[in-house]
């Protein structure tokens, strides 16, 4: 998934980078026109800007995405609870006390 998304990145990022930086475009559309009393000495200033920006646009794309390694995750060992076993109070024989003959 994620290389399909760089790749089209990568496509539009180059498809911009190719129409941005047409010479026509960035001429301002006078040079080609015949209009050169209108033509201005700075008009290479969007192609080259374009050439730069898309140049760094790139670039950034096609780097290799950093890789941070982490310690890995060990869950936390389950809790074994034993299961509340109600025990019945316990019965105490107690022996019958003998029998007393009182004789007067």
């Amino acid at each position: 998934m994620k290389l399909k998304i760089k790749t089209g990145l990568t496509v539009s990022g180059l498809a911009l980078f190719a129409l941005v930086s047409q010479p026509v475009l960035a001429d301002g559309g006078w040079h080609h026109r015949g209009h050169r009393s209108y033509h201005h000495s700075g008009n290479w200033v969007p192609f080259a800007l374009g050439a730069v920006v898309g140049g760094v646009a790139i670039g950034a794309m096609l780097q290799p995405q950093p890789v941070v390694v982490q310690p890995p995750y060990y869950p936390p060992p389950p809790v074994y609870v034993r299961p509340r076993v109600v025990v019945p109070a316990p019965v105490y024989p107690v022996p019958m006390s003998p029998t007393v003959y009182y004789t007067y």
